[in-house]
């Protein structure tokens, strides 16, 4: 899935990249399938409960449809890393979580960056959406900076369990 030492960087996040499109083609064509979304609701609570229990949170916080959205990015990121084994073994925790998610405010307020690697490819695309959908375009500044935050603390949750 992510991670293969014989191939070139440029090999790996174009690899990266077609997963990650196809995921979202696949969420396009799945939007409205409820099995599907009960199968994904059920991975990640079995799987991932801190991450099922952080996208519940997300219901005391957003209307409807940004909900919808925002829900849709953190199904991506469980749908990028789900193949990986040690994503099903072991579950972000709470302390992973806020240890990366502090970090990642400070970095922001610092206007810092770091060598994403492999996660680039998948931030970026993410980073993408939310200058293409309606909805996030619609969302002020420090929303999208919030949910920018959360979503790449969790694709580096993730990045630890699977290196």
């Amino acid at each position: 899935m992510i991670l293969a030492n014989n191939k070139s960087s440029h090999d790996l996040q174009l690899r990266d990249l077609k997963l990650i499109m196809n995921i979202f083609e696949k969420m396009n064509r799945l939007e409205y399938d409820f099995a599907w979304a009960n199968q994904i609701t059920d991975e990640l609570m079995v799987h991932q409960p801190f991450l099922a229990s952080m996208m519940a949170g997300y219901k005391f916080d957003l209307p409807p449809q940004e909900m919808d959205e925002v829900l849709k990015l953190y199904v991506a990121v469980w749908e990028f890393f789900k193949t990986d084994p040690m994503a099903k073994v072991t579950a972000i925790t709470e302390s992973q979580f806020d240890r990366l998610h502090t970090f990642n405010v400070n970095l922001m307020a610092k206007n810092d960056s770091v060598d994403g690697g492999t996660i680039s490819v998948l931030l970026s695309v993410i980073i993408q959406r939310f200058g293409t959908r309606p909805t996030f375009q619609q969302m002020n500044v420090q929303k999208l900076g919030a949910l920018i935050v959360g979503i790449r603390s969790t694709i580096e949750c993730f990045q630890e369990l699977v290196m």
